[in-house]
């Protein structure tokens, strides 16, 4: 995806951004996640800046970071047990040919979480390639008319 996305116009990535955005801020249960009401106050805080201001601006950098915090501890607590699995193939004449890495054994509550995880990594990957590009753009403007 991250290919996809570098090589489309700003307009639509960033655009997706915030569409991506916007739908998981609606979609978090932050209630669920936080360990008390502080946290949940403060995830909600994060999540009411996830405007489109914010895809471009730092102001929510912090609580993002934060967030991606949150759900790392939660993850982690939600982990059952961690075991490894081989991602390739067998080839009778060399043998197994792949790689193994470890992966975790999670609760219902801990699949849940890594969902969220991984669709908070996405919007901050989308918004980091939205920002280059706008900032590209910026800077392309600034010496065709300098």
């Amino acid at each position: 995806m991250y290919n996809e996305w570098i090589k489309m116009p700003a307009e639509e990535i960033c655009a997706r951004t915030i569409l991506e955005g916007s739908r998981f801020a609606t979609e978090f249960p932050a209630a669920d996640i936080a360990k008390d009401s502080h946290e949940a106050a403060a995830i909600r805080r994060t999540l009411e800046r996830m405007t489109a201001e914010t895809v471009v601006g730092e102001h929510n950098d912090g609580g993002l970071a934060a967030l991606g915090e949150i759900l790392a501890r939660e993850l982690d607590a939600e982990t059952l047990d961690r075991g490894s699995e081989f991602c390739g193939s067998h080839d009778p004449e060399v043998g197994s040919i792949g790689t193994v890495h470890e992966v975790r054994v999670l609760s219902d509550r801990g699949k849940r979480i890594d969902r969220l995880d991984s669709k908070l990594r996405v919007y901050l990957n989308m918004r980091e390639i939205c920002r280059a590009r706008l900032q590209a753009e910026r800077l392309v403007f600034r010496h065709a008319s300098g």
